[in-house]
């Protein structure tokens, strides 16, 4: 997994999966060491997608690794599978299936000093 190149400040985190999507979480790894979980959507809901914007914005220093875990439900269990008996290919199309988390960021070199470090609510 690459690392960023460069500081930055992250001001929102937006989720997107289609009808099978379960959960996903966003987990930052500090060049430290230290994990922090940046986004946590336990109950990802496909009819519900929104963009998390954070209250301030959130530093995240060259480095860092930020990885998506995501967890799909292509069972009968699953209400809104549209067909548990297909093999679930990615596409565009709600039907198929894919895992994208858009991350909206400043450049931290490029950002004036009255932005400063919080978590996402």
């Amino acid at each position: 997994m690459p690392h960023l190149q460069k500081d930055m400040y992250i001001t929102s985190l937006t989720p997107h999966m289609h009808l099978r999507g379960k959960s996903m979480r966003l987990v930052a790894t500090y060049p430290d060491g230290r994990n922090e979980i940046l986004l946590n959507v336990p109950r990802y809901d496909f009819d519900w997608q929104i963009t998390y914007r954070a209250a301030q914005s959130i530093f995240i220093p060259s480095g860092t690794r930020i990885a998506i875990i995501s967890h799909f439900d292509n069972s009968a269990n699953n209400p809104v599978n549209p067909d548990p008996a297909k093999a679930v290919r990615w596409g565009s199309a709600s039907q198929m299936e894919m895992m994208d988390c858009w991350i909206e960021y400043l450049d931290a070199a490029a950002t004036p000093a009255s932005v400063t470090s919080a978590r996402l609510p």
